[in-house]
């Protein structure tokens, strides 16, 4: 059961992170044909209205630029926290078995109780 809630949990986060990913991909694209355009424009546009528009062309590649590195950060943190969850779920993993089959001599939790109560 605990494996399949590190997989699924895994799986979540991959799913997450694939996503952001493909939204970056999408967003390098786009500026991609924005500098094309702006190429292709910018013999078209002069004068005061073509400084303009270059402009606001800057600021969107700008701000273009802040959401790719926003979207890195994102999937730093989540990496992170994956890794954080799979150490903790296998901790307490670990310490479930260690209830279950006892510390290491054989004998288990519950039978040690049991001794200790029955003296």
């Amino acid at each position: 059961m605990s494996s399949n809630l590190q997989a699924s949990s895994a799986r979540t986060y991959g799913s997450v992170i694939d996503s952001l990913q493909s939204a970056q991909r999408k967003i390098i694209a786009a500026q991609g044909e924005v500098n094309g355009q702006r190429s292709s424009l910018s013999h078209a546009y002069q004068g005061e209205d073509g400084a303009l528009f270059g402009q606001k062309l800057d600021e969107w590649l700008d701000e273009g630029t802040q959401i790719l590195n926003l979207c890195s950060l994102m999937q730093e943190t989540l990496t992170q926290a994956s890794q954080r969850s799979a150490a903790t779920q296998q901790h307490a993993v670990s310490a479930v078995h260690n209830v279950r089959t006892g510390d290491g001599t054989g004998v288990s939790i519950s039978q040690n109780a049991y001794n200790q109560m029955t003296g």
